[in-house]
């Protein structure tokens, strides 16, 4: 199954339903910054209404990480505290997304292969375990 073309479809299917574009970023923490283990990540949503999930990435293996729940705020912001590794992690690299209007139910802790399908993702923010 072609994921981009799928991806794509429910991309549209969420904007014939809200009227808007999806989108989904991240403003915080900067691409290339050394971050904590349980940083502060926050962003922005197209709509209050929408279900946000950040993942992480560690560069050194195939696993995406499902982190705990969102809540959105009124005005379409957002923030988390996702884990970033592990204590042992000092100075690896990992890969943070958010997604929105996700194809599956995805849960906390769940593990993945890939980033997982939504109508909207933000571009991967990389940063460095301090």
């Amino acid at each position: 199954m072609n994921w981009k073309i799928v991806t794509s479809l429910l991309g549209f299917a969420v904007m014939a339903v809200c009227g808007d574009p999806a989108w989904v970023k991240i403003t915080e923490p900067a691409n290339s910054a050394k971050v904590a283990m349980r940083p502060v990540v926050r962003g922005q949503v197209w709509t209050k209404d929408a279900s946000v999930v950040l993942v992480v990435h560690p560069t050194e293996t195939g696993d995406f990480w499902v982190q705990p729940p969102i809540k959105v705020e009124k005005d379409g912001s957002w923030q988390t505290r996702p884990y970033v590794g592990r204590a042992e992690d000092t100075g690896k690299g990992f890969e943070i997304r958010a997604v929105a209007a996700m194809k599956l139910d995805l849960k906390e802790g769940q593990v993945l292969s890939d980033w997982p399908a939504a109508a909207a993702q933000s571009p991967v923010v990389a940063v460095t375990r301090e």
